[in-house]
């Protein structure tokens, strides 16, 4: 007993002896920056402009650009991107504007980091959907360009780079073929999926990868079609950010794209999404708009504009759950990118995956991951999956699971919900019900998790307007919405403060008539209507938000159009309507949704898990092996 005594104790002693000393060498890895230290002029973007319309520009504004792929801050692939395609489509023009520049552009490509698990120290974001098409992009094309050349990081050729990019596109068109885009409808970051897909789309040098992204751009573009409102692309989405909710005008960051692929004219003013020292993306729309190989199909372009009365539902990514039951996460490369895409880090189905490839890709230095590194302890390594279960973290909101989405459009106005969408747990940027009437018009509600920033786009994810800080039960059936929000009172881990009130955004100066009485907000703008009703009374603050405040609360959203009504008949009606709710069970005409339960029309519950495609342009079951995509008298298969 003496014995078993003495080596327990000297085992304990072990264990917390290399605890300590564990804790001291993560606590001691440089967190490396990931923005720049002053304000960057980014103009490499704006630069393919200019050689594509032999315009005069000054190289010596590409400095920045050039120092900031140096540097490898974060969203340098985007400038990386851009880079390529003038070294492709414009090479022979690169020296006229500055001796040398095709050299100094080649240096850079020769030197860049193209993967997590290359070598560096730094806090590039190389894991998510649009980062990691823009790396094997880059590392696809720049290995082709170079391919008996050997690469100053890695030591490689560039024929080893580009049999690596190209595994890992044809991997991630896979994915987005079977399951969609983790990003859904995202009009920030379809844009940065668009400018890689573009230039692999033209300048491949291998059919298989030219055809893989030929199918997926039909794919994209199909989304944008069907998520459009007159060419207005804001829906429920995956990852947006405030200004992507509020207008299109204003947000949409792909509003060139969509008027040279369907042909529609719009208002093209949407600010810059940019990181806190630089205008990043302004510009990386090149990358499409001066492609000169792909052509949107013509069925895709009819869809855009059909105004007719439509339902569309799909189903984009994949819940963690289901992922685990494919084998489609683990700890190879390839599963790592499948989990990572959609920012599952901390979930405990994964937490233990995260860990692994974190430390063998040496990653805690990332100022993203860094605060990871502090769990890299061996004695934690078993229990990883029963850590992250039992503190269950907000971070476990970023996972962007699958979403079944309704969308219901009209001449007059569209509608769009992720149905069901975790009720009651966390969403980083997810947008889970929206409502469009304009290109500059938009009405949703969220529950807030930060304070109001002035910042935008920057503002903290999930913040005032970015995400919820716990997702309501969202359930749609045609023109109506019904969604109810369940309020805690104790911070989750990492959470900050726990807002007791959700929010609209309800653009009262924009509208042409509104009406606000107690529990009801009722909009006009041209022919077409919206209403709001709250759970209790309503309060205005400034000219577009409105507040409610409860534990247990509820927001209703119906639209209608003068060619069904009068805007003063549809006011009479929503201040007349019965509806019964009781915290868990809203109830409104012939619709019923229970909290976490199931959604009922006219008494019949209603599947809200849907397949891949289904509407009247395309229905396709989830991991088809092709889709038909039909309008009128235009079709189009789509298949890899």
């Amino acid at each position: 007993m003496k014995k078993f005594k003495f080596f327990a104790g000297l085992a304990a002693a072990g264990i917390i002896g290399l605890t300590a000393y564990e804790l001291i060498k993560n606590k001691r890895i440089a967190i490396m920056p990931a923005n720049t230290p002053r304000a960057y002029d980014i103009q490499i973007h704006n630069f393919l402009g200019a050689l594509d319309r032999d315009e005069a520009f000054d190289a010596a504004q590409l400095n920045d650009s050039f120092l900031f792929i140096k540097n490898r801050y974060d969203c340098s692939d985007f400038l990386v991107n851009s880079l390529l395609r003038a070294m492709y489509a414009y090479h022979h023009k690169l020296d006229a504007y500055q001796p040398h520049l095709s050299a100094r552009m080649k240096e850079l490509l020769l030197d860049f980091k193209y993967h997590w698990d290359q070598n560096g120290a730094d806090s590039l974001c190389t894991w998510s959907e649009n980062h990691q098409i823009l790396f094997a992009g880059a590392e696809y094309l720049a290995g082709h360009l170079y391919e008996d050349e050997i690469f100053y990081n890695s030591g490689r050729t560039g024929a080893y780079h580009k049999a690596r990019g190209k595994q890992r596109i044809l991997e991630w068109c896979k994915r987005r073929f079977r399951f969609g885009f983790t990003e859904w409808y995202s009009n920030n970051y379809y844009l940065e999926d668009l400018a890689a897909m573009s230039n692999i789309q033209e300048f491949a040098p291998d059919s298989e990868v030219q055809h893989a992204m030929t199918q997926i751009l039909h794919l994209i573009f199909f989304d944008m079609a069907t998520q459009s409102f007159k060419g207005s692309f804001v829906s429920t989405g995956g990852r947006m950010y405030e200004d992507n909710k509020k207008s299109a005008k204003h947000g949409c960051q792909l509003n060139s794209v969509i008027m040279k692929a369907f042909g529609m004219k719009l208002i093209d003013s949407a600010a810059p999404f940019h990181e806190e020292l630089t205008i990043i993306s302004h510009g990386m729309d090149y990358n499409f708009l001066l492609n000169k190989s792909y052509k949107v199909p013509t069925v895709i372009k009819s869809i855009a504009k059909d105004s007719s009365e439509q339902i569309i539902k799909q189903s984009n990514s994949v819940d963690i759950d289901e992922g685990m039951k494919m084998s489609l996460f683990g700890n190879s490369d390839a599963q790592l990118a499948a989990q990572w895409e959609m920012e599952a880090f901390t979930n405990h189905q994964v937490f233990g995956y995260t860990m692994k490839g974190l430390k063998r890709n040496n990653m805690f230095c990332s100022q993203f991951m860094g605060p990871l590194r502090l769990l890299n302890l061996t004695v934690l390594k078993p229990f990883y999956g029963l850590l992250a279960k039992t503190i269950n973290p907000i971070t476990n909101g970023k996972a962007t699971q699958r979403a079944n989405t309704y969308t219901y459009r009209n001449k007059k106005y569209f509608m769009a919900t992720t149905q069901n969408y975790l009720p009651g747990g966390y969403s980083d940027q997810q947008h889970l019900w929206h409502v469009t009437l304009s290109h500059e018009v938009c009405v949703f509600a969220t529950h807030p998790s930060g304070e109001l920033e002035e910042k935008g786009a920057l503002s903290k994810s999930p913040g005032y307007w970015v995400g919820n800080g716990r997702n309501p039960h969202a359930a749609q059936h045609e023109n109506t919405i019904l969604a109810i929000y369940h309020l805690p009172t104790k911070n989750a881990a990492f959470e900050n403060h726990v807002y007791q009130f959700t929010h609209a955004y309800f653009p009262a100066a924009l509208f042409d008539e509104t009406v606000l009485n107690k529990q009801y907000a009722v909009g006009k703008l041209g022919t077409a209507f919206v209403a709001l009703i709250g759970a209790s009374e309503l309060e205005l603050c400034g000219n577009d938000e409105l507040k409610q405040y409860g534990a247990q609360q509820f927001w209703i959203c119906i639209c209608s159009s003068k060619e069904t009504e009068s805007f003063n008949a549809f006011v009479d009606r929503i201040q007349s309507t019965t509806i019964d709710f009781n915290g868990s069970t809203l109830s409104m005409n012939n619709l019923t949704l229970n909290y976490q339960g199931d959604f009922y029309v006219d008494g019949c519950i209603v599947p809200t898990q849907y397949k891949r495609f289904d509407s009247a342009y395309c229905v396709a079951e989830r991991d088809a092996d092709h889709y038909i995509i039909t309008h009128k008298d235009k079709s189009l298969e789509v298949r890899l």
